[in-house]
């Protein structure tokens, strides 16, 4: 018979090797999806598994985890995950087969709920099977398809899988050549397993390897699919990045990290290359009367041939960048949300600025497009007076041009939208709360950012009524324009922008600069004020970059003097709660919780305690629950009522024979058990009697000795 300490080693170990084949599974979802803060299910991974090492009842693994969800679930998202109201929608979705309208915290729950149940096989094939080929196997399947049929390369992830599963099968075959393995004994054969499988993965990665047998089976698969991809499919996929025709909008994006250009501006801003005011129910384009083309000399002033805006209004700090292109598109990045002073490049002889676009274009002598790699861009970086804003409540009688080209809307957009927008707007008195209203509409559960599975709206189907009645589902594209859309139905003139978000932070050539790539591409929503210009708005789920705001009314004017917070420090609870969601702000959201989690906190620890201090009642139930449900030999339900009866307070002294031992536990019981128990077991001990028999005849009395240390 194995010691029981040399069985929990073997366990523990075996344990801990399935969990790095179960990471092996979580790697590429993190790869291939857009699921974010993957150290919450690998935590959750780690406890589930830790709930079935140490056998703890399954109502307290139960317990354990749904509380560990709930937990996690509370500080992720405003909306309950729990709520009936949510899951019976959610649960609709699943029945109609509409699986892309699930909701975020639906999702999240259906995948603590897969990781649950994997976890539970991976204890049944330890503990009841003693073989983990099956899910060792299937591993080795899942990496061999995901590296053939997706971006994933698991050429590295094959290694670890062979050496965590090679450990798991030669430590379990060992076990079952030697039952009474012995810890010396096992610590020998483990050692040497080590060196086999160090010595054989090392020749694997050393030897040369063959190519590819066959050709890419990916281009044969898809010649099937060329002729299901029609109008309305949802099969188009492009790749996300800038492109200057956005007439069609819709359809799926894969992920593109291609460098594009690098910056040294202020982080938080984003990087504008044109906005687009013509909305034509399918897309965007630019309209052709509103100015011709201007010419300005490299390095001339700019900020005078902008039409609507008022820079002298607004606080303004002076600011310059650096900007060095890797990927070359014929235009100009500049800041977001600024007013562009000049632009300086070497090799350029002046900028073509198009009113209709706000873009800007640099060319040659000649006019053709020139080519350049670094330039210089000196712009004032605003600074809004909230109070100022929210005077703006309608258009004066500057704004008829403008009113005309920023509230335009096709006919085809259908009543319900406009709608939505008086729903939205109608309790606001200003410009600036009615577009918060919409902003913060997008911020509900029902709303959910995706860039897969996204449909392009039917031939006489309008692409914002699509998105804001029907999906519900989608990227910056929808979300920008949706709100747009719903501002002009609102009378309130707005744009619609594109460009790029800051990027990440890095260092080149020892300098601290910002990386964009086309996975930074995006757009955005740009409303206009009477006497203050242009100001962003973000409405996508996710993302966050807000202008810097003060406010003349809750300021003194020696604050006036030092304010710089932005509105999501110092202003609506709205934009707070919209930071709360984005998937980089999540700091905040964690520290507004803190306060609850403590609580939380302290209550579960309260419950471990009073478990610990009772264990004497609850853990004698437990113990013959658990014996009755599971083939167990007596020899192991005698040290576990000795055991027991330690925690009862009857402890063996050190030199006391067993017979002496069951003779003062049946004094304090009054009974005879432990002696009739005591006396089997030795014969098992020291002759070597059938166990089975002895279980079965004596299984009732242990019963009855294991209440009694509970009373």
């Amino acid at each position: 018979m194995m010691p029981k300490r040399v069985e929990n080693i073997i366990q523990l170990f075996i344990y801990v090797f399935s969990f790095f084949l179960l990471t092996e599974w979580m790697r590429p979802v993190s790869e291939l999806t857009d699921t974010g803060n993957m150290k919450v299910f690998i935590l959750f991974i780690i406890l589930s598994l830790a709930v079935h090492f140490f056998s703890l009842h399954w109502f307290a693994r139960f317990v354990v985890l749904i509380g560990y969800i709930a937990v996690i679930a509370y500080m992720l998202y405003d909306d309950a995950l729990f709520s009936i109201r949510e899951l019976g929608v959610n649960i609709a979705y699943v029945w109609s087969g509409d699986w892309v309208l699930m909701t975020n915290s639906f999702r999240t729950l259906l995948f603590f709920a897969l990781l649950w149940l994997v976890t539970y096989l991976i204890h049944y094939w330890i503990y009841m099977k003693s073989n983990l080929f099956f899910f060792f196997s299937m591993t080795i399947i899942l990496l061999a398809v995901l590296d053939t049929f997706t971006i994933y390369d698991a050429s590295t992830a094959i290694v670890r899988v062979v050496i965590a599963g090679v450990m798991i099968l030669g430590v379990m075959k060992l076990v079952h050549l030697f039952p009474a393995l012995s810890l010396r004994l096992l610590g020998k054969w483990s050692m040497s397993l080590i060196v086999m499988v160090a010595f054989f993965v090392s020749m694997g990665l050393l030897l040369p390897k063959p190519g590819p047998q066959w050709p890419d089976p990916i281009p044969f698969i898809q010649s099937f699919s060329e002729q299901a991809k029609g109008e309305d499919s949802t099969a188009s996929v492009s790749k996300v990045g800038y492109s200057e025709d956005d007439s069609k909008l819709g359809g799926s994006i894969e992920p593109d990290s291609s460098v594009v250009f690098y910056h040294t501006a202020t982080p938080d801003y984003y990087w504008k290359v044109e906005s687009k005011n013509v909305y034509t129910g399918k897309g965007w384009v630019s309209s052709v009367g509103e100015g011709t083309a201007f010419p300005v000399a490299n390095g001339d002033e700019l900020t005078e041939l902008e039409n609507y805006e008022g820079p002298e209004q607004v606080a303004a700090k002076a600011l310059s960048a650096s900007v060095s292109i890797i990927e070359d598109q014929g235009h100009i990045l500049y800041p977001a949300g600024s007013y562009l002073k000049n632009v300086k490049a070497e090799g350029v002889s002046f900028f073509l600025y198009e009113p209709n676009l706000k873009k800007l274009t640099p060319q040659t002598a000649d006019g053709t497009l020139q080519d350049i790699s670094e330039y210089i861009v000196n712009y004032e970086q605003s600074r809004y007076d909230l109070a100022q804003l929210r005077k703006v409540t309608e258009a004066d009688e500057t704004m008829d041009v403008l009113m005309d080209l920023y509230t335009q809307l096709p006919d085809s957009v259908p009543s319900r939208v406009y709608d939505l927008a008086r729903e939205l707007t109608e309790n606001q008195l200003n410009w600036y709360d009615k577009a918060k209203a919409v902003e913060d509409y997008f911020d509900r559960s029902e709303f959910v950012y995706s860039k897969e599975d996204i449909p392009y709206p039917a031939k006489d189907q309008d692409y914002v009524d699509q998105f804001l009645f029907e999906t519900r589902t989608g990227y910056c594209d929808n979300y920008s324009t949706s709100m747009v859309v719903l501002l002009r139905a609102a009378g309130i003139p707005a744009r619609w922008a594109k460009g790029y978000t800051e990027g990440e932070r890095t260092v080149k050539e020892g300098e601290v600069i910002y990386q964009v790539t086309n996975n930074n591409a995006h757009s955005w929503v740009e409303v206009y004020f009477s006497g203050i210009g242009w100001i962003s708005f973000e409405p996508t789920k996710g993302f966050s970059s807000e202008p810097e705001f003060i406010n003349s009314d809750r300021t003194t004017h020696r604050d006036m003097e030092h304010a710089t917070v932005r509105e999501d420090q110092a202003e609506t609870p709205q934009q707070e709660e919209k930071n709360a969601i984005s998937e980089r702000g999540t700091n905040g959201k964690f520290a507004s919780i803190m306060k609850p989690f403590w609580i939380s906190l302290g209550i579960v620890v309260i419950v471990v305690l009073s478990l610990f201090f009772t264990r004497r009642k609850w853990v004698p139930r437990l113990l013959i629950t658990r014996c009755k449900r599971k083939s167990i030999c007596f020899s192991e339900a005698y040290e576990v009522l000795v055991k027991q009866l330690h925690r009862a307070g009857l402890k063996r002294l050190k030199g006391q024979t067993f017979r002496e031992y069951a003779a003062y536990v049946d004094s304090v019981y009054d009974t005879n058990l432990m002696t009739e128990l005591t006396r089997r077991y030795e014969l098992i001990l020291y002759r070597g009697d059938e166990e089975g028999e002895a279980w079965r005849e004596l299984q009732e009395s242990w019963e009855t000795l294991m209440r009694k240390t509970s009373s």
